[in-house]
């Protein structure tokens, strides 16, 4: 052992250890695969010797007091990583950052036996943070003996970082990382923020035993455009291990009617990096068929601990899609097993699709909706009505569809859905709706002696209505010509028609002429029913077509039927369609009935309307009653001479 005596004169004042004064010492040998790996005064990143010290400080604020785990280290480093993102003129800091994150990942170059000196690119980060992250991986704030050192110098091109061999020992406070069962790893001195010592760095973290299969579960099977899904993903753990730091994300997507879906979970990788690739999931859909897919909700980076793992419900609206489309919601996992690096893999769920559908929609013009009125002496029933609503987001705001009456309801059962007073009108439909919002004209028996509307679609409807359907046959005495066959209406000669069952083509009738068929079977309308467009002159001229029949069946071919319908005897039916829907594609001609509507039943069978935006609202049947049948209805009662009053009340006078 030889000893001898060194006196170093290189004092800065931003030496960040003591200067050294003459000593006794015992010479050690330098151990070449210190803190950079390069001999003294060699710059880490460029290879140069340096030109001038700028002192032993690598980080000029050193580590400060807020570091105090593992989370908030990396903070530090990546925050002065931020602070210049360039290469050329390096930021002082952002250099020394670069240096203790490629010294701490460890050999990773040349078959682990050298460092990676290139500036640290997205991949290295992932790498490096997952390093830390490590389970197996302890960190302490401690005094720390060391002897090789390391300082930021001046190269050619701006500042580098390297080797300082201080040839003694020296204790300081340090941020100091350990393993399981192993000395230390990696430290980094408080106040300065040098690494030091001859360490090599952190190890590849060990794989952990875990295998994950994602999936999703909606909360329906059917919807309509723009109504909101509440869906679940859910993240099942097979291994025998808590995954670490897996990302997921929540991706939607269409599929054509008819066309297949994937119907297994599926891996696939991350083309060749480290870093979570987030397009890799519509990639894959799309290969698969998949339509318009987008990323719609990122869960971010969570542990997955064995068994199942629910995670939080997200409320997604349904794409503004054609009825039919099947309408997809899938979770992707990365990774979903135990590989690390650019081994990892996605692992993506089966899409799980709600199909589009429709809630037809009707809408009374002109005039009101009574339901469960006695038809004839035939005793009051209790009936109400029960059509169906449709909550869509439009332009962000919440917008409520549904079946409306222009003006009053009055049902002797409940009314559900259904709205008075044109509430759902326009192509917006209704904001911030509620049963009582939608209900102004839709009468009960609740809220006399100060009682208010509650949002309780029982306490809506049950009005008792003592008055008939008045009886329209009776009002055309008579048999009449009898009729058989296929009828135009319009070919036939004014007056009244009586029938079994019969079939009416299209037909357009003429000014001056009315019609009154009187059937005791089914009357089948199978073309559009028009009424002459005029100019008139006068009510006299009016035309009016007047159905009477056990039956009325109008086919799914006719968008047109200026009538009165009014179906009565033993079944009392109206049918807007000959078949009952089973797709959106039947039946699905709009319909416009101008004329009086009567009857025991009726059976709405239209699917047309209810689409996607401004097809919202839009109605399947449209029963609108026109002042024609007003005026024709005076005019007859003038040429018969005398107007009949049918009751009076009196009402106590108002001030």
């Amino acid at each position: 052992m030889v000893k001898i005596h060194i006196l170093d004169y290189k004092i800065s004042t931003f030496i960040c250890l003591f200067v050294l004064a003459v000593v006794s010492l015992t010479l050690f040998s330098v151990d070449n695969a210190s803190a950079n790996n390069y001999g003294n005064d060699v710059g880490f990143f460029s290879g140069e010797s340096n030109t001038n010290d700028t002192g032993v400080k690598v980080l000029d604020n050193g580590i400060p007091g807020s570091v105090t785990d593992k989370e908030s280290f990396i903070a530090y480093i990546e925050g002065l990583i931020a602070s210049n993102d360039g290469h050329s003129g390096e930021n002082e800091d952002t250099v020394g950052a670069y240096f203790i994150v490629q010294t701490m990942r460890g050999l990773v170059n040349d078959n682990n036996t050298n460092f990676d000196r290139s500036y640290p690119d997205s991949n290295d980060m992932v790498d490096w943070r997952s390093k830390i992250r490590n389970s197996n991986i302890t960190m302490s704030i401690e005094n720390y003996s060391y002897i090789n050192n390391s300082r930021r110098s001046n190269i050619s091109n701006g500042v580098d970082i390297n080797k300082y061999d201080m040839y003694q020992s020296h204790t300081e406070r340090a941020v100091v990382f350990y393993g399981v069962n192993t000395g230390p790893l990696y430290a980094v001195k408080l106040a300065c923020g040098n690494p030091v010592g001859a360490l090599l760095g952190l190890p590849i973290p060990p794989p952990k035993d875990y295998n994950l299969t994602p999936s999703v579960s909606p909360d329906r099977i059917t919807g309509e455009a723009g109504e909101v899904v509440s869906v679940v993903p859910k993240v099942e753990n097979k291994g025998s291990a808590s995954s670490q730091n897996t990302y997921s994300a929540i991706s939607t997507m269409t599929f054509d009617s008819g066309s297949s879906v994937p119907s297994t979970v599926a891996e696939g990788d991350n083309g060749g990096v480290a870093l979570y690739n987030t397009n890799k999931p519509c990639e894959y859909y799309k290969s698969q068929g998949a339509k318009n897919c987008q990323k719609e909700v990122v869960a971010g980076i969570s542990n997955f601990s064995v068994g199942s793992n629910v995670m939080s419900s997200q409320s997604l609206p349904i794409g503004d899609y054609a009825a039919g489309t099947k309408f997809c919601y899938s979770l992707s996992v990365y990774s979903y097993n135990e590989a690390t690096g650019v081994n990892q893999r996605w692992r993506h769920s089966v899409p799980i699709c709600v199909v589009i559908a429709k809630k037809p929609k009707v809408q009374v013009l002109g005039g009101d909706l009574k339901v469960g009125r006695d038809l004839n002496g035939s005793g009051s029933v209790t009936s109400g009505t029960d059509t169906s609503t449709s909550v869509k987001t439009i332009d962000g705001a919440q917008r409520t569809f549904g079946s409306w009456i222009e003006y009053g309801i009055f049902a002797t059962g409940t009314i559900k859905g259904t709205a008075s007073g044109a509430a759902f009108a326009g192509k917006d439909g209704m904001a911030n709706a509620n049963i009582c919002g939608y209900s102004i004209l839709s009468f009960a028996n609740v809220f006399g002696n100060g009682t208010s509307c509650v949002n309780d679609s029982s306490t809506i409807g049950n009005y008792t209505n003592a008055k008939s359907i008045p009886d329209i046959e009776a009002s055309f005495p008579g048999v009449g010509t009898a009729i058989s066959g296929n009828v135009n209406p319009g070919a036939l000669g004014g007056g009244i028609y009586s029938a079994g069952d019969i079939t009416l083509v299209a037909s357009n009738l003429p000014k001056s002429k009315t019609i009154i068929i009187k059937a005791t079977g089914t009357v089948t309308i199978v073309g559009d029913q028009k009424y002459d467009n005029g100019p008139y002159t006068n009510i006299l001229g009016l035309p009016q077509l007047v159905i009477i029949a056990n039956k009325i069946v109008i086919n799914g071919s006719v968008s047109n039927v200026d009538a009165w319908l009014v179906a009565k005897g033993s079944e009392g039916t109206i049918e807007t369609c000959e078949a009952v829907a089973k797709t959106v594609n039947e039946c699905s001609n709009p319909l416009i009935v101008n004329g009086p509507v009567m009857a025991k039943k009726l059976d709405l069978r239209r699917t047309a309307g209810s689409g996607a935006g401004e097809e919202s609202g839009k109605p399947a049947e449209t029963f609108n009653l026109r002042a024609d049948a007003y005026l024709w209805s005076a005019a007859r009662a003038t040429v018969n001479g005398r107007i009949q009053t049918v009751y009076t009340t009196e009402l106590p006078p108002r001030l």
